[in-house]
């Protein structure tokens, strides 16, 4: 039903201090609109459908400098809604004087900083139950370029069945600076309590306080008289009875314990019971349930996790359930993060995070020590003062609670391996369990290691300990191979062709650039590259040549192959060095080709391996000693010695013999036997075989000569055709014997076949070829 029409009014806020400035006509204004008005409420109140009340004062503010003289804005509420004031009726001010002193709904426009004047500047109309119609004649205030009016809604009636926001519609006139809008001055509840708490609290087998519970009120009443609203806690747990619960009135912050509310418990303790006992509001309730607790009654029962409280009674709320705690043990537990591929033998590369979080407050033990210890051939690196560069806290991931970010501030070392790194911790005044991330951690990883995984395990005094898990993958920063097959090569040959060798970068950048000063001995030669180098290796008695070739053939790192050089280590290793000028912005390929190589014939049989080395993939060597290369690749084959052949020529008759082309002298001349039996001395035979003095052995107790080379022993005797080769006898056709002045004379078919030598028989020059390999 409609109540009784009443006037509106203009008041204004000048005429109480008596000023009336005067009405500025606006003939200079145009119809162009600078900006657009502004609507705003604060405060929307709640409110109860079905009644007389107060909605929100709206105000509206505006760029006067482009008002039309006439300009003017419609507000309008919601169908059904009705302002008790007279219909088509223009209403406005005459000095101080309000026209009708029983006006509720009204407008109110402000003296400061205001450009309009109320006393001739503004009218208003009431053009239906739930509108009003605002016009704008003239400006006033010149001085000012902002008009603004609140339109304050009184005793407006509220029709009974709705619910939610009261939202009036905004329309302007034609070319005034009023855009049309929506604002909401109100909102009309359904009779809900809307339930909340703060946080949640770590709950142990001790009685713990539980955070503040919020009940707010939808509208007033909400919560009628005699109905209840009850938060049950699971089994196990039961709330205390304390004389520090309140119910404390937001507004006023009064404790309404014992006027609106009463509290009681049931099932024995486990439920909490608050009960209305007023009858009427004026305004919609905000309250705060503060000073409560629960304990642990039977830990059988009581269950590890969310402690979940169940909401019920007879008054409508808008949750079912409140969390307001986890029960568990007190613990900490540690877990890694966010693994980083980090280069083998790169210095101070970055791994992942890793989480220490105590599963209940003051589990990390206050002033103990929590120890890093790195799995794997991996160190921990170390900044310009020597001090471990260990992981800090990271702040916006962390939630530390009573633990001071500072304690992981200072790391020192544990042991001189640098393995492991130690900090003091330092925790206070927890009211729950600390969540501690640590990043940016750095480490050195061994060079060559291969693809392995790199864990954290954290121990110490503090009660963290376990294996956190994986923090860095480790990255060869290059592969190495060849072009083709690895040759097989000749040991002792000299200049002989080795594969073409690929090196390739695993990422961008994995090969480090940068201007240094290195002063090398290079055959007795002083130099200096002034760049990192990339270092091929050889091992010793293994020399190469310089390459014909150094190509990037993919990526853009920048090498300076005008000024590729070839270095000795001490221990005479040789080392093709190419200096890097510039590191690369995608994975390069290096092609290095025409090497040949030189060996000696006490290098060892086997694989040609040459490993990478030098500073521009290798940095680690200072931190990690040992581990100097990053990779290593077959370049060939070491397969069979060199052949080294003796060519001896002996002449019947001639004391003049040769080896290998150059003339000796015997104090003997071969002869002929009568059987046309070739004899020769046997220790000129035997040098010429490649055996020593030394190897040659007479037993003039047996009248016997025997003969080492190699791993062969012949034995003969004078005037025996019997030869002993490695103890097995050898029937000959001639024996051994003893010419002239005691010189023994052996058959040279017969011992050149025992140790290996070809011969041949030249008739016409009588003489005898003996060609044997050493």
């Amino acid at each position: 039903m409609k109540r009784g029409k009443k006037a509106l009014a203009v008041l204004s806020t000048a005429a109480l201090f008596g000023t009336t400035p005067a009405a500025v006509a606006l003939p200079f204004l145009t119809s162009s609109v600078a900006y657009a008005a502004d609507y705003t409420v604060s405060n929307p109140p709640a409110l109860t459908a079905g009644k007389d009340q107060d909605l929100g004062a709206l105000k509206v503010s505006f760029d006067a400098t482009g008002l039309v003289s006439g300009s003017a804005v419609t507000v309008r509420l919601p169908s059904d809604f009705d302002l008790h004031v007279a219909v088509n009726q223009d209403l406005t001010t005459t000095g101080a004087t309000i026209s009708d002193p029983n006006a509720q709904t009204y407008i109110y426009v402000p003296s400061a900083s205001n450009a309009l004047d109320p006393q001739t500047d503004v009218t208003a109309t009431v053009t239906a139950s739930n509108e009003i119609k605002v016009k704008i004649n003239s400006v006033a205030h010149t001085d000012q370029d902002t008009g603004y009016f609140y339109v304050v809604f009184k005793n407006v009636f509220v029709p009974g069945g709705f619910s939610g926001p009261v939202n009036v519609t905004i329309e302007g006139s034609a070319n005034s600076p009023f855009n049309d809008g929506q604002a909401t001055v109100a909102t009309v509840g359904s009779g809900v309590v809307k339930l909340s708490v703060d946080s949640t609290k770590f709950i142990g087998d001790q009685t713990t306080p539980i955070d503040t519970i919020r009940l707010k009120e939808d509208r007033p009443g909400a919560v009628g008289s005699n109905q209840t609203i009850k938060l049950k806690l699971p089994s196990g747990f039961q709330w205390v009875d304390s004389s520090n619960i309140q119910l404390i009135n937001n507004d006023t912050n009064i404790n309404v314990l014992g006027s609106l509310y009463t509290k009681g418990y049931a099932d024995d303790g486990r439920t909490l019971v608050l009960t209305r006992t007023a009858t009427s509001a004026n305004s919609a309730l905000y309250l705060r349930l503060t000073g409560l607790e629960v304990q642990v009654s039977d830990s059988n029962v009581a269950k590890y996790g969310d402690v979940v409280v169940s909401v019920g009674g007879t008054a409508s709320v808008d949750v079912s359930s409140l969390t307001i705690g986890t029960y568990g043990d007190y613990g900490v537990t540690v877990s890694a993060a966010n693994p980083q591929n980090v280069l083998a033998g790169r210095n101070e590369e970055e791994i992942g995070q890793i989480i220490i979080q105590e599963t209940a407050p003051n589990s990390l033990i206050d002033n103990r020590t929590i120890k890093l210890t790195l799995s794997g051939n991996a160190r921990w690196a170390a900044d310009s003062n020597g001090k471990p560069e260990g992981p800090y806290v990271d702040t916006a991931a962390s939630d530390l609670e009573g633990v001071t970010s500072g304690s992981f501030g200072s790391w020192d070392w544990d042991g001189s391996a640098h393995d492991t790194i130690k900090a003091t911790i330092d925790v206070v005044n927890e009211s729950k369990g600390a969540k501690i991330v640590l990043k940016g951690g750095k480490i050195v990883v061994a060079a060559g290691a291969q693809q392995q995984d790199i864990n954290v395990t954290v121990g110490g005094s503090a009660g963290a300990n376990g294996d956190a898990g994986v923090v860095a993958h480790v990255v060869s920063p290059v592969t190495a191979s060849i072009d083709g097959t690895a040759p097989d090569l000749t040991v002792g040959g000299a200049a002989q062709d080795i594969a073409p060798i690929i090196i390739k970068e695993t990422q961008a950048g994995a090969i480090d650039a940068g201007s240094i000063t290195t002063a090398d001995t290079i055959s007795g030669q002083s130099g200096t590259s002034g760049y990192r180098e990339l270092v091929l290796e050889f091992f010793q008695n293994e020399v190469p040549s310089l390459p014909a070739s150094v190509q990037v053939t993919d990526g853009d790192i920048v090498l300076d192959t005008g000024n590729v050089y070839r270095y000795v280590t001490p221990d005479g290793r040789w080392q093709i060095r190419i200096p890097v000028k510039s590191t690369s912005s995608a994975p390069s390929t290096i092609k290095i080709s025409g090497i040949k190589l030189t060996t000696d014939r006490t290098t060892p049989y086997g694989p040609v391996n040459v490993a990478i080395k030098g500073d521009a993939v290798v940095q680690s060597s200072d931190v990690i000693p040992g581990y100097t290369a990053a990779a290593s690749v077959t370049v060939a084959n070491l397969a069979t010695p060199a052949p080294q052949q003796t060519v001896a020529t002996f002449t019947v008759g001639s004391n003049s013999y040769t080896v290998n082309g150059v003339q000796q002298t015997m104090d003997v001349a071969p002869y002929l036997k009568n059987d046309g039996r070739v004899m020769l001395p046997v220790r000129f035979v035997a040098n010429a075989l490649g055996v020593t003095d030394d190897h040659i052995v007479w037993n003039g107790a047996d009248q016997s000569v025997t003969i080492f080379k190699g791993n062969t022993v012949a034995k003969m005797t004078v005037g025996s055709t019997t030869m002993v080769v490695n103890g097995v006898a050898v029937q000959m056709d001639v024996a051994p014997e003893l010419y002239n002045d005691g010189r023994v004379m052996l058959p040279i078919r017969w011992i050149g076949q025992a140790l290996g030598a070809q011969l041949s028989w030249d008739q016409n020059t009588q003489t005898v070829t003996v060609t044997s390999q050493q």
